[in-house]
């Protein structure tokens, strides 16, 4: 099936507060209504261990001078709207019916009445399509943003478990660094989950491993937030914001890779990064700066 986005757009009568990160309650939306429309579906998604097949976009103000996220707090009256980017027909179907006959959004027991629901439908070829051999680029982390650092990647890991007296796996350590390894494996996890169509993610994760990817710098800086989920349980995450420049080096450029780089960023905007994909965390803006010439024939 083509991935499916719905934004769906209301107004926020009344200033608002939340008592944690908004993408929290636009999680809890999408599977409140699931779970109206199809428990059995919803109990299927929400209790697996497999991948979650939607990723969130939190809410957005429409404001005079641009977009504004949503943290925690609107102040005043504002035209607002949050998207969902699903990539199975059955939940996109199941839950776009419900939304449709509910006509509202339904957000800390308050009732917001929708505006409008539009729905996209993106082909995965058309990433592919539109791709070209990346050089240089920026990425935005639009909300917070954190990985999971598997105790293989970690140089330390032997050392560690030696020091800490163990023998078995240790647990994952969350990241809130701009790693371009675990950014890129973030997404392919994604693509490979739900695609039909296939690249050579294992090669590409590979070259990104082996330095294909160089971060260049934080133009404006990063910095980072803690945030909690439920406002009475200790459980949180820290993740970062900011923009960050990365480019290829020239000793590793690889043009097929390259270009495959390219359509697999461009589907991180539906996709999100990193953990918290459902609830809005992992937001981005790709903005490719150079692209190499290709080669012909």
């Amino acid at each position: 099936m083509n991935l499916i986005t719905l934004t769906l757009k209301f107004f926020f009568y009344k200033g608002f507060t939340f008592n944690y990160f908004s993408g929290y309650y636009v999680r809890g939306f999408f599977y409140s209504t699931l779970r109206n429309s199809n428990p059995e579906l919803a109990e299927k998604i929400h209790n697996s261990k497999v991948l979650a097949p939607f990723s969130s976009r939190t809410i957005f103000l429409e404001q005079p001078n641009g977009r504004r996220i949503v943290f925690n707090k609107v102040s005043n009256p504002s035209p607002a709207f949050f998207e969902y980017s699903i990539f199975n027909e059955e939940v996109s179907r199941s839950f776009l019916e419900h939304v449709i006959q509910e006509g509202s959004v339904t957000l800390l027991n308050e009732k917001f009445p929708l505006s409008h629901i539009d729905m996209q439908e993106i082909d995965w070829n058309s990433f592919i399509e539109s791709s070209k051999p990346v050089k240089k680029f920026d990425i935005v982390f639009l909300t917070p943003t954190y990985f999971r650092l598997p105790p293989v990647l970690l140089d330390r890991y032997e050392a560690r478990l030696e020091l800490a007296g163990v023998k078995e796996k240790a647990s994952y350590r969350y990241y809130p660094i701009p790693d371009p390894s675990l950014l890129i494996r973030s997404i392919a996890k994604i693509w490979r989950a739900f695609s039909p169509i296939k690249l050579n993610l294992t090669s590409l994760i590979s070259w990104v491993g082996a330095g294909g990817i160089a971060v260049s710098g934080y133009p404006s800086g990063i910095r980072t937030y803690r945030l909690y989920e439920h406002e009475k349980a200790d459980k949180w995450v820290v993740g970062f914001v900011g923009r960050v420049g990365f480019s290829v080096p020239n000793d590793l450029f690889n043009e097929s890779l390259a270009k495959n780089l390219d359509a697999l960023l461009r589907f991180s905007r539906f996709s999100n990064v990193g953990g918290g994909r459902t609830a809005g965390l992992g937001m981005v803006e790709y903005i490719p700066l150079e692209y190499a010439e290709e080669s012909k024939g």
